[in-house]
């Protein structure tokens, strides 16, 4: 079996692109047999290429996925008293930068509360009292004796 043309990409990489391969201008059967065994042989290593380099990259990405969560672990952002407290333990190395930031940015994270109250006229408590007093008249304390009641102011 004889064939009268080959495409240029299929040919073999020890023959020259434009020479047939024998002398009457014909690739015989034997030839096209050499050349799809080596165009085989290269898919084949082309195959384990791919394959290596999906494991390299999923290899790659488990680890990058574990340097995340472990990055993700040790570099929380902590409250400035917890770093303090912290580096003051012991648990983390004292690193004068970090101290520094921690100490600036405490009076930030739980700011000082204060609350002021304005009033305006008698409302202060002995005031309120008083008129508590005024309004019930007749709460007075009352002295019971022998099942008789008498009234002492």
């Amino acid at each position: 079996m004889l064939l009268s043309e080959m495409p240029g990409d299929t040919q073999l990489d020890d023959m020259p692109d434009d020479e047939p391969w024998d002398a009457t201008g014909k690739y015989t059967l034997d030839d096209v047999k050499r050349l799809l065994k080596r165009q085989h042989e290269r898919i084949q290593e082309l195959k384990d290429d791919v394959r290596n380099q999906t494991a390299e990259r999923h290899k790659a990405e488990a680890e990058a996925r574990d340097l995340r969560e472990q990055l993700h672990r040790e570099g929380m952002k902590r409250p400035s008293l917890e770093v303090l407290q912290r580096m003051a333990n012991g648990l983390d190395p004292f690193d004068l930068g970090r101290f520094k930031c921690a100490m600036a940015a405490l009076p930030h994270e739980a700011p000082k509360l204060s609350a002021t109250v304005t009033m305006f006229g008698h409302m202060g408590i002995g005031d309120r009292l008083d008129r508590v007093q005024a309004r019930r008249p007749s709460d007075r304390l009352r002295l019971v004796e022998n099942g008789a009641e008498s009234a002492s102011e």
